[in-house]
């Protein structure tokens, strides 16, 4: 019994959870629409009328701009039907027209749209005409294209109709603008077709041309055939521009499409050719002062969501709006040689390359802007290192130098005082009888003491603290006064010398230490050369400086070699004491001159820069 008891309550108490689950999923379900209604979710229907062909290019524009302003409405969801009712073809076709009413109004007399937009003429006018008898009191706006005299006739409307009206008195500012891009431009061909809506636009268009120059011929071509019309344009040459406004009919009635028609235009023009209409850039026209059809759709759209939400109607039933702005396409300016920046500001152009060259070109200019400058900075840096190194390197020449020269300084005397003793008594030997069998001994000794005499003396040229003797004298003239010591030198080693002497100022130098350094320098380059070398001495005054150049026609200094050319001691020569550069550069450094060298195959130079003179 107890059992039995329990087994109730637990179903009991089931029973009460589902019920709480059901009520709560009903509470859920009614706040959901609640919400729904709350928030005004709703579906309209939309029915978009068309004077033309549902594939006709700006009706197709004007189409796609009104689905895509609707689809932003986050409220409502819209159904979009089209009526393309093709009176460009059979406009003057009567019975046509009655059938077409019947049709409507049985297609749509059980389940009418919420709000009708009409696209273009003539559709506006057929609407207007039987728009009461198929559609009754539904919301209608009339896209109508039309000129500003022709206004009134959109004045009395039912109520329940919108007039958005954008002007066409853009034809003056598309001939104006043919003339600031073209300025030579001295014949215009304006292109139109032959319907009566097309006459009605001639008759319009030829109030706006006042402002035209009188040298500026305006020739139409709005009663041709369509074949005829295009020989004709094929033949235009010189200084002349076409303007298309449309062509929807030729003369003998046969309708086209005028996107069509300006493309087979500019195929065969030899001219630019300009037109008025935003769907006919892409066309092969370059553009010109055009009718926006995307604006014009999102206005349309947006009265269309103003309406459908209740707002009230305006006063004046007719919206006059203008759209027009400067729309061109990018190829063509470049086919006829216009300059982009010559274009009206605020132009939209169409058709630009997106390749990667032009799209990123002035970040790649940006980038070879910015590489050329690293490149530039890295290449003066190292160029900077370099130098440093080199000065470097002549620092640490100098210190060598430095200290062989306080060695010099402070034992040169001490040695040399020692050995000029020892001399002296050698020489008293070679006098006496008994060293007779010994002379040749004594003067191989007295030989190497004048050696090591003559060492010490380089020796003593490096110290730093050398006095020098500075007076005015003209370099010439001191190597005048070598050249028959520096012959017979080139004699002895079987060489040959040349001096090339210029002109050059007189200036203060130790005449004694630079003779010392021509001597070193061109020892040097005697014994760096095979027998038929050439040594040659050369002066020049460049960039207020005295340049003393000594140049041999040896094979050239080895590299290893090269960058410790100036350090004592260092010598390629068997004999040598590798003194006589360091001299020279001791010699150059207390004239505050600089020696550069270049050597290669063909020889070397030792070039001597003295520092800036005035000339005395």
């Amino acid at each position: 019994m107890n059992d039995f008891f329990i087994l109730r309550c637990f179903r009991w108490r089931i029973n009460l959870v589902l019920l709480a689950v059901i009520v709560v999923i009903f509470i859920l379900g009614t706040n959901t629409v609640w919400s729904e209604q709350a928030i005004g979710t709703r579906t309209k229907r939309v029915l978009i009328i068309s004077s033309y062909s549902s594939d006709f290019p700006a009706y197709a524009l004007f189409a796609d701009g009104i689905r895509q302003r609707l689809a932003e409405d986050p409220n409502t969801a819209f159904q979009i039907f089209h009526e393309s009712l093709d009176l460009l073809r059979f406009s003057n076709n009567d019975s046509f027209i009655e059938n077409l009413e019947t049709v409507l109004w049985q297609k749509y007399r059980n389940s009418r749209p919420d709000i009708i937009i009409v696209h273009g003429e003539p559709a506006t006018h057929f609407v207007k005409q039987y728009g009461t008898k198929i559609f009754g009191d539904t919301p209608t706006i009339l896209v109508a294209y039309a000129y500003f005299q022709e206004m009134n006739r959109y004045r009395e409307l039912p109520t329940n109709y919108t007039v958005i009206a954008p002007l066409l008195e853009n034809t003056d500012k598309a001939l104006q603008l043919i003339l600031d891009l073209k300025p030579d431009t001295n014949k215009i061909y304006i292109v139109l077709g032959a319907s009566a809506m097309e006459k009605n636009t001639l008759q319009n268009i030829t109030q706006q041309f006042s402002l035209i120059p009188e040298c500026t011929e305006l020739i139409y071509l709005d009663d041709l055939a369509y074949q005829d019309m295009i020989e004709y344009i094929q033949e235009i040459r010189g200084n002349a521009a076409i303007l298309f406004l449309t062509f929807q009919q030729d003369v003998n009635g046969v309708g086209y499409v005028p996107t069509d028609v300006i493309k087979e235009i500019s195929k065969v023009a030899q001219v630019p050719v300009f037109g008025l209409l935003q769907p006919y850039i892409g066309s092969g026209c370059i553009g010109g002062y055009m009718i926006n059809t995307k604006s014009l759709s999102r206005q349309a759209a947006d009265s269309a969501v103003d309406i459908l939400q209740g707002k009230t109607a305006k006063d004046y039933p007719v919206e006059i709006i203008n759209t027009g702005s400067y729309w061109f396409d990018w190829r063509e300016i470049q086919r006829w040689d216009i300059d982009e920046a010559s274009l009206p500001q605020g132009s939209l152009v169409m058709y630009r390359p997106t390749n990667f060259m032009y799209v990123y070109k002035w970040y790649i200019v940006g980038g070879v802007v910015l590489f050329a400058i690293q490149t530039i900075i890295l290449v003066l840096l190292v160029k900077n290192l370099r130098k440093r190194k080199r000065a470097e390197q002549e620092l640490i020449r100098l210190d060598r130098l430095n200290i062989v020269g306080e060695m010099a300084a402070s034992i040169g005397h001490e040695v040399r005082n020692p050995l000029t003793t020892v001399r002296g008594y050698l020489q008293i030997f070679q006098r006496k009888e008994k060293f007779i069998e010994h002379r040749e001994q004594l003067a191989t000794m007295i030989e190497e003491l004048d050696r090591a005499n003559t060492i010490i003396t380089e020796f003593l040229s490096l110290a730093k603290n050398k006095k020098i003797d500075l007076q005015p004298g003209n370099l010439n003239a001191t190597i005048q006064a070598l050249l028959p010591l520096l012959k017979a030198e080139a004699l002895h080693f079987g060489n040959e010398i040349h001096e090339e002497i210029g002109h050059i100022p007189m200036f203060n130098f130790d005449d004694k230490e630079i003779r010392q350094l021509i001597l070193n320098l061109s020892r040097n380059a005697f014994e760096a050369m095979d027998a038929g070398g050439i040594l040659t001495v050369k002066t020049y005054f460049e960039n207020e400086k005295i340049v003393l150049a000594v140049k041999d026609t040896g094979s050239g200094i080895p590299k290893e070699i090269l960058n410790k050319l100036g350090t004592p001691f260092v010598t390629t020569k068997a004999s040598g004491t590798g003194l006589g550069l360091p001299v020279c550069y001791r010699i150059a450094d207390r004239h505050g001159a600089k020696i550069d060298i270049s050597t290669g195959l063909e020889g070397t130079t030792f070039t001597l820069r003295f520092p800036p003179v005035n000339p005395i």
